[in-house]
């Protein structure tokens, strides 16, 4: 689970399982606004990795109105660190 605070990080093994998950040919993470911190983790932990690897990011806008739906997936894609979302899911 990546619903860890970036102050927790260093105290998990999460980058050791990103990277053993990616080095074994796992792609998909699927996150969301309502996973907690899932997203920034994802975002930390995938930049520290050298060389980032390729992953296919997916995540959700849970929210209602045009607005409020653009700042969430802005808000994505900063927390995730990342310019591409491969599959952004409405609810």
């Amino acid at each position: 689970v990546f619903d860890v605070p970036a102050s927790r990080l260093a105290a998990t093994e999460l980058q050791a399982v990103l990277r053993r998950f990616s080095e074994l040919g796992g792609m998909v993470i699927d996150s969301s606004p309502m996973y907690g911190h899932a997203e920034a983790t994802t975002g930390i932990l995938a930049s520290a990795l050298k060389p980032r690897p390729k992953l296919f990011l997916a995540t959700k806008v849970w929210t209602s109105g045009r607005d409020a739906g653009i700042r969430q997936m802005e808000d994505s894609f900063r927390l995730m660190q990342t310019k591409t979302i491969d599959l952004m899911q409405v609810h």
